[in-house]
C-alpha cells in the first residue's frame, strides 16, 4: 500500500502555485482559423455539386415515357406532291330569293303549297291588315285634297297669265287706234279743219297709252317667268304627292305575297288565320335544278384559296368540273367558307342540303420531300416533330419547316431528310417535352 501510495504520489502532478482569486477556473482555448470558414465552404460546395448534377441531368419534365402501341410512326420519303384540297361541301341552290312580309297581317288565304314550282308574280298568299287599309284610305283622302288645292292654284296662275295677255292685247289695240287718229288729225290740222289743241290732246293720249302698253308687256313677261317657276314647283309637289300615294298603295298591295322569280317554293309554311309580323321570313324561292356547293375549309388554306380555281366532284361514274366563285374570309371555329359552282351541269342526283366531297386544285403536281399528314399538325401547327433514333426506343424533338399540305401528305422544306422516322400521332400530351422514351406495352 505504501509503495502504491508513493507511486501514486509520484504520479500525481504537483499542485499549481497559488494565484489570485478566480485563477482556479478553466482557461479559454483559441479556435483554429480554418474552423471559422467550414460552414460557408460547405454551402459553396453543395451549390456547386447541385449545379453540376443539374447540368448533366435532363431538365425536370423534359423526358416522358410513352407506350409504343399509342404512337403512330411514319417515314419521310421523296415523292410526287399533288397540290389539291379536299373539301367537304353542302349542296345549296345556285340562286335563292327570300320571302319576307313587307307588312304584317293575318293570313286570309294560302294559294300555293310548299315545294311547288312557281313563276314570277304568282300570288302565293293573301294577308289582311285592317289598320293598314284604313291608313291607306286616309292618305288617299289627304292626297286628293292636296291635289285639288294644287290644281286650284295652277288654275289661278293660268288665269292671271291670261288676264295679263288680255290687258296687253287691249292696250295694243287702243294704241294702234290712237295712232291712226293722230295721223288723221295732223292732216286735218294742216288744212285748218281742227284746232292745234285737239291735235295735242290726241297726241298726249297716244303717248300715254304707249307707255302703259310697255308697262303691261313688261308685267306680262315678269308674270310668265314667275308663273313658270310656280307651276314647275306645283307640278313637282303634285308628283311627289302621287308617289306618296303610290307608296301607300304598294304597301296595301304587299299584303298579297307574290313569287319574286321563277323557281321552287321552299320553307313556306303559312296557315290560314296565322298572324305574320312585319319583316318576318315566310319562305324562299330557289332556282330549280341549279346548284352550288358551300364548302367548309380549314383556315390553313385561306391564303391559298381564291376565286377562279378549278376543282371537281366525282358522282355517277364521272367527274363534274367545279370552279371557286367566292371566298368568305371570315373564320369561325377554325374554318372559312367558299362557294363552288358547277361548270357544265350538276350531277342529277343532287339534292338541297346533301353533303358531297369535292376537290380543288391549288397548283401543279411537283416532286417533293413528303411526310404523311397526321394529328400532330393540329397540335403544334407543324413547327416541330419527334424524330425516332435507329433503335426506335427514343424520339427527340426537332424543329422543322413545312410547306404545302393535302389530305395525305405535307411538304417538308427544312429539318428532315429522307428515311427519317417521326411520330405522326397526336402531340397533345407532350407538347412541352424534349425527348420521348418509347417502351413496349409491358414496359
Amino acid at each position: 500500500m505504501k509503495d502504491q501510495d508513493q507511486f501514486s504520489s509520484a504520479a500525481r502532478p504537483a499542485p499549481a502555485p497559488a494565484g489570485p482569486a478566480g485563477a482556479h477556473m478553466d482557461r479559454v482555448v483559441p479556435r483554429p482559423r480554418w474552423l471559422r470558414w467550414r460552414w460557408p465552404a460547405a454551402g459553396v460546395l453543395l451549390v456547386a455539386g447541385l449545379a453540376l448534377i443539374a447540368g448533366h441531368a435532363p431538365a425536370p419534365g423534359s423526358t416522358q415515357t410513352v407506350v409504343a402501341d399509342r404512337l403512330t410512326v411514319a417515314a419521310v420519303a421523296r415523292g410526287e406532291f399533288i397540290d389539291d384540297l379536299p373539301v367537304r361541301a353542302t349542296v345549296q341552290p345556285l340562286n335563292s330569293v327570300y320571302l319576307d312580309a313587307v307588312e304584317g297581317g293575318r293570313v286570309e288565304r294560302v294559294l300555293v303549297e310548299d315545294g311547288a314550282i312557281v313563276t314570277a308574280g304568282t300570288v302565293l298568299a293573301e294577308l289582311a291588315n285592317a289598320s293598314l287599309q284604313l291608313d291607306v284610305l286616309s292618305r288617299e283622302t289627304q292626297v286628293a285634297e292636296q291635289m285639288s288645292a294644287l290644281r286650284s292654284q295652277e288654275l289661278n296662275l293660268e288665269r292671271s297669265r291670261l288676264d295679263a295677255r288680255l290687258r296687253v292685247a287691249e292696250l295694243d289695240l287702243r294704241h294702234k287706234q290712237l295712232g291712226d287718229t293722230v295721223e288723221q288729225q295732223r292732216a286735218l290740222a294742216d288744212r285748218g279743219f281742227i284746232s292745234p289743241a285737239t291735235l295735242q290732246r290726241s297726241e298726249a293720249e297716244f303717248s300715254s297709252v304707249g307707255r302703259t302698253l310697255e308697262l303691261a308687256r313688261e308685267n306680262e313677261r315678269l308674270t310668265d317667268t314667275l308663273q313658270a317657276a310656280q307651276l314647275a314647283q306645283l307640278r313637282a309637289s303634285a308628283k311627289q304627292l302621287e308617289s306618296h300615294l303610290e307608296l301607300a298603295r304598294s304597301h296595301l298591295r304587299s299584303l298579297q305575297v307574290r313569287a319574286p322569280m321563277n323557281g321552287q317554293l321552299t320553307a313556306f309554311a303559312l296557315e290560314v288565320g296565322q298572324s305574320v309580323a312585319r319583316g318576318a321570313r315566310i319562305g324562299q324561292v330557289d332556282s330549280p335544278a341549279e346548284f352550288k356547293l358551300i364548302g367548309a375549309i380549314d383556315q390553313f388554306y385561306l391564303p391559298r384559296l381564291r376565286a377562279g380555281l378549278e376543282g371537281y366532284v366525282e358522282a355517277a361514274g364521272r367527274r363534274w368540273p367545279l370552279r371557286v366563285t367566292k371566298v368568305y374570309p371570315q373564320v369561325q371555329n377554325g374554318e372559312f367558307r367558299a362557294d363552288l359552282v358547277f361548270g357544265a351541269g350538276a350531277p342529277p342526283s343532287l339534292a338541297r342540303g346533301q353533303n358531297v366531297n369535292a376537290r380543288v386544285s391549288l397548283g401543279a403536281s411537283t416532286s417533293a420531300l413528303l411526310l404523311p399528314a397526321g394529328p400532330f399538325l393540329q397540335d403544334n401547327g407543324g413547327t416541330f416533330v419527334f424524330v425516332l433514333d435507329a433503335a426506335g426506343t427514343t424520339a427527340e424533338r426537332r424543329s422543322v419547316r413545312l410547306g404545302r399540305r393535302n389530305a395525305q401528305h405535307v411538304e417538308v422544306l427544312e429539318g428532315l431528310a429522307a428515311d427519317d422516322r417521326i411520330v405522326t400521332s397526336s402531340y397533345a400530351t407532350y407538347t412541352e417535352r424534349r425527348v420521348l422514351r418509347i417502351v413496349s406495352g409491358g414496359g
